[in-house]
Formats: structure tokens, sequence, C-alpha cells
């Protein structure tokens, strides 16, 4: 077995050689909007450009995700909607529109976690998360 293929196996078994994740797999710390929302945006602008409805509607559902349609009822972008948290920005503070790395795993599993702490690196604020989901608004409008 390759290193960290057991981390795999803890998805969604499919068959005996394949497994699903929820989420993408990794192995330390860290946060899935800049995933999230990359692919968001290829499926907005394939929607955009086949005219697709519905592929429309899944990148619209990613976007409604950070904006706290997700398991913890909260807006992980600051200043936005209900109960969002305070971010980790180490220089800046606090910065409405921030939007931070994202909501993790909880360690190996395949299940979403977001602590209530403010801390690296899933609440720390990044730039490139907070320039993606402007340019997805902007592909869905």
């Amino acid at each position: 077995m390759l290193n960290g293929a057991w981390i795999v196996k803890n998805g969604h078994k499919l068959s005996d050689r394949f497994y699903l994740w929820t989420f993408p797999v990794a192995y330390q710390f860290r946060g899935f909007h800049a995933t999230l929302l990359s692919k968001a945006m290829a499926a907005a602008m394939l929607a955009k450009f086949f005219g697709d409805a519905e592929l429309r509607r899944i990148a619209s559902r990613q976007s409604e995700w950070i904006l706290g349609c997700n398991p913890f009822a909260q807006s992980t972008v600051y200043g936005e909607g209900y109960d969002y948290a305070v971010l980790y920005g180490a220089l800046l503070g606090d910065v409405v529109g921030a939007v931070p790395v994202g909501i993790e795993t909880h360690e190996d599993s395949d299940l979403p976690y977001y602590p209530m702490q403010s801390n690296c690196t899933y609440k720390e604020v990044w730039v490139h998360s907070a320039a993606r989901l402007m340019r997805l608004i902007a592909e869905l409008e």
C-alpha cells in the first residue's frame, strides 16, 4: 500500500478498489475553499458556454456552501450573512469580505470540521480564496 493510502479508505467504499470522498484527501491541517471555488468557477464558465442550467445551479450551490448553506449553518465570509466567524488575519485584523482557507475535514475522516477557535490554517485569511469567490459571483451574474 502506498504511503497514506489508508486515509483514502476512510471515504465511501464503492468497490474493493475504489473509494469516493466528499472532500479532497489531505494529510495535514487544511481547508478546501480554494479547491471548491476553482471547480465551481469551471462549472459556471461551462454553464455559460453550453447554456446548461444544471451546471449553473451546481456552481451557485458551491457559493452557497461558503455563504452558510453548510453543516454549520455559518457563513465563512467575514461580515457576510449570519453567524460568520472571526477569522485569523495576523496583520490586517477583521476585514469585511475576507474569505478563509475554509472548512476542513476532521482528522483523517471525510466529515466536515470547522472548529470555533480562530486559528490557521482553516480560518486564516487568504487573498486567492476571496478572489476566486468574487470571480465565481461574476461568472454567475
